[in-house]
């Protein structure tokens, strides 16, 4: 966000502006940009300070580029440590919620089978029992 703080005028040429840049991620940096010190003598010096002014911001705002690029590799490459952590991590538990799944499913067959026979002889055999639980296997999550 740009905010201009003060803009003065010298013999109704010459400024003097104030700019700061601020940034939340890394606090406050200030970017003062001034006017030449002495009198323009025409178009030609006019322009000369603004070209001179125009590179200093271009190389300023190149040079954060850089810093900004710098940053979100670093970020790329944290999130895909994360993401390699998290898939390990999934794959070790697949197995184990396999094993669970298998288990419900030979459960949930067996008290199919005893509701199958209770259905056909209106009395609940003797020696079986039900059992009705549910389990839900959930995977890690980096995000």
């Amino acid at each position: 966000m740009l905010k201009f703080l003060s803009i003065k005028t010298w013999d109704a040429t010459y400024t003097l502006c104030y700019v700061i840049f601020q940034r939340h991620t890394r606090g406050l940096t200030v970017l003062d940009v001034h006017s030449p010190h002495g009198k323009m003598h025409g178009i030609r010096d006019f322009f000369l300070h603004l070209f001179t002014i125009t590179v200093g911001l271009l190389i300023a705002l190149g040079l954060e580029g850089c810093v900004e690029r710098a940053h979100h590799r670093h970020l790329v490459r944290e999130a895909e440590a994360s993401l390699r952590t998290e898939i390990q991590n999934n794959a070790n538990a697949i197995p184990l919620a396999l094993t669970e799944l298998h288990k419900q499913q030979e459960s949930l067959h067996h008290d199919v089978e005893v509701l199958k026979y209770i259905a056909q002889n209106h009395n609940a055999p003797a020696d079986s029992s039900m059992e009705i639980n549910f389990r839900v296997h959930g995977l890690t999550d980096v995000a």
